[in-house]
């Protein structure tokens, strides 16, 4: 029996940035060039905005969920609203602030936040995508060049499958591509035909990707 080869239907590129966050994502089979998310939830549907605000809203009395992205509202005194925590997913990140987060901390907001991306990505895409449950898709995710620690690359890969992504059987996710290499794809993408592969420096996996409000890509085998 010839050995199973997934390959995806649809890439979806998530960039975590420290103060907003961007998707982007193309499909089989034209893989055109990458299609920017621009409704967001927390704002009327006639805005277009190309990310949305990377922070999450906690009810003051009882630590609870509450809102996530562009519904945080720093004024309302019954929330307690957390931005600005990319840089304290690394361990080895020593923040001074007199009122800096735990890692722990950081973690439960960084899962919360791409559980709540998770939920909306996938009520978005069930709405406008034909038969997109039943798609192979990739979740291609993009990391600071700083974060060099395989341990750390783990750990943050672990957290987006604690957040929803990659659970699904028909689900892969990948978070392999550095920030300063989606830049680079992109760059030598502008020279590329449709079609043509960008051979990781690793030789690890060959991987068509490209790029847009954050980055996607095309993998030629299994995630």
């Amino acid at each position: 029996m010839a050995p199973y080869s997934w390959t995806p239907d649809v890439v979806i590129g998530v960039d975590f940035g420290m103060t907003c966050t961007g998707v982007a994502w193309s499909a089989a089979p034209e893989w055109n060039d990458p299609k920017t998310l621009q409704h967001w939830p927390g704002i009327a549907y006639h805005e277009i905005r190309n990310k949305v605000d990377t922070a999450v809203a906690y009810d003051a009395r009882d630590s609870r969920l509450r809102n996530w992205g562009f519904a945080c509202d720093d004024e309302d005194p019954a929330l307690e609203v957390n931005r600005f925590f990319k840089l304290n997913l690394d361990p080895g990140y020593i923040d001074n602030h007199v009122h800096a987060p735990t890692h722990s901390e950081v973690k439960q907001w960084y899962c919360d936040y791409l559980q709540s991306l998770f939920s909306y990505l996938m009520r978005h895409f069930r709405e406008t995508m034909p038969r997109f449950e039943s798609k192979n898709v990739e979740f291609v995710f993009s990391v600071p060049t700083t974060w060099k620690d395989p341990r750390m690359i783990a750990e943050i890969q672990r957290l987006v499958k604690v957040a929803g992504y990659g659970k699904e059987e028909n689900h892969r996710v990948s978070v392999s591509l550095t920030e300063a290499e989606a830049a680079a794809v992109y760059a030598s993408k502008q020279q590329m035909q449709k079609g043509d592969v960008y051979q990781r420096a690793t030789g690890a996996d060959t991987l068509t990707y490209t790029r847009g409000c954050g980055f996607s890509g095309q993998a030629d085998g299994p995630g």
